[in-house]
């Protein structure tokens, strides 16, 4: 780990904040660089001063055990700086005590401030999609989709967003069947929907998704966030020019985008087809304590 630009001073409060991002999220190998020692503590040990810092004492995880989120807590967050040396640390759900999560980790002080670096996790980060996605996506597609996120996990933020355009691209038709759907829901005019039907016929993938973001239902734009135009910085060239870390960041917010549309729209679509339906069948069923006719035979 060498120095690079100075990095952001942070206090010793928003240093455990980071950290748990970092331990929560982050790929491996992507270095972590603060300004600041704030963070920073001594202790004497016999003869000689050392210096140390604290990890998170608790970070949230999602439990495969709990099937939820849970919180996740280490006994050991005091962490010694040495100039080369590599440090593990487990952390336990609080809330089976049975599932645990160890980290492989290098850190250490310099003059402007620390160096952190996430080598090694087991278990890994998840590299499955969402099963409502996976579903979806044929054997080629969901091939990709997974190289996409160990490619992510492990730092190569160019490859991922190879990767994930790839299925992007391939799924941009499917994604406007959904919106088709979600726009007959709001009664959009035929015109509408025969120009979305267009799209799809487009030979570019980036007019696809320009055309979806001005037919997309506003309730699918939650506080202003823009799924269409994370997955259109995707599709723009200029994530050729990028660093490994910023395409990370591209990648994440477009990861976020797919799954999040094509899991809310198939959830809309469902819920309002079961609500249909059910229309239907108490409109046939005779109201409770109604008269009945008798049936008069000649």
């Amino acid at each position: 780990m060498t120095p690079g630009p100075a990095a952001e001073e942070l206090s010793a409060e928003q240093l455990v904040m980071k950290l748990s991002e970092v331990l929560e999220s982050w790929p491996l190998y992507r270095l972590f660089r603060y300004g600041g020692q704030s963070g920073h503590h001594v202790r004497q040990v016999d003869m000689s001063r050392v210096k140390f810092s604290m990890l998170p004492k608790r970070i949230s995880l999602y439990c495969t055990r709990c099937r939820n989120p849970q919180q996740w807590q280490t006994d050991r967050a005091e962490v010694y700086f040495t100039p080369n040396g590599f440090e593990e640390r487990k952390y336990t759900c609080r809330n089976c005590g049975m599932n645990s999560i160890t980290y492989f980790f290098g850190w250490r002080e310099t003059l402007e401030g620390g160096l952190f670096i996430k080598v090694g996790q087991y278990p890994p980060l998840n590299h499955q999609p969402p099963k409502d996605l996976a579903k979806r996506l044929d054997k080629d597609d969901l091939d990709f989709y997974v190289k996409a996120l160990d490619s992510r996990n492990f730092g190569y933020g160019l490859g991922a967003l190879a990767y994930l355009r790839r299925v992007v691209e391939n799924r941009t038709n499917d994604l406007l069947d959904l919106i088709a759907q979600a726009a007959r829901q709001e009664d959009v005019s035929e015109e509408t929907l025969k120009e979305i039907d267009q799209a799809k016929r487009s030979t570019r993938y980036e007019d696809k998704l320009e055309f979806a973001d001005k037919v997309i239902p506003s309730r699918l734009k939650p506080e202003g966030f823009n799924p269409i135009g994370s997955l259109y910085r995707l599709a723009s060239g200029g994530i050729h020019r990028e660093s490994e870390d910023e395409c990370i960041e591209i990648f994440d917010r477009a990861k976020l985008a797919f799954e999040y549309l094509f899991s809310q729209l198939e959830h809309e679509t469902l819920a309002t087809k079961a609500y249909v339906e059910s229309l239907k069948a108490l409109e046939g069923k005779p109201k409770a304590g109604a008269a009945q006719i008798p049936e008069v035979k000649e």
